[in-house]
């Protein structure tokens, strides 16, 4: 995410939070009908969402784009180890008896259909 963007979306949420106020003092100026103070109430939200939201991307906007350019230095370093990977040879390492102890001792107490393997 690039610092324009940022700004882009500061500015967004800016402009409609000075539409929802302005339509608020339009309520206000007009002459009063039914329903008007839920109207206000609605467009009272609104504006409190926008001006928040405002807000919270100003304060967060510098982690944003620090962690951003922590990844692009990431990705370097990850692309070297890639290439350091050795491709895979397609054979399968099966433990067996003879090469592992763990595999080994995991098969002493080994029970097929109620009886012992060895018997």
């Amino acid at each position: 995410m690039s610092v324009d963007k940022i700004n882009a979306a500061l500015m967004l949420l800016k402009a409609k939070a000075l539409e929802t106020y302005g339509v608020m003092k339009d309520y206000n100026s007009k002459q009063s009908e039914f329903g008007d103070a839920g109207e206000i109430a609605n467009l009272a939200l609104s504006l409190v969402q926008y001006e928040g939201a405002y807000l919270t991307l100003q304060q967060h906007a510098e982690d944003m784009l620090a962690a951003e350019a922590a990844l692009k230095a990431d990705d370097g370093d990850t692309e070297e180890a890639k290439a350091e990977v050795p491709e895979p040879t397609g054979k399968t390492i099966v433990p067996t008896a003879e090469t592992s102890p763990t595999f080994r001792k995991s098969q002493e107490n080994r029970v097929t259909k109620g009886r012992k393997v060895d018997e």
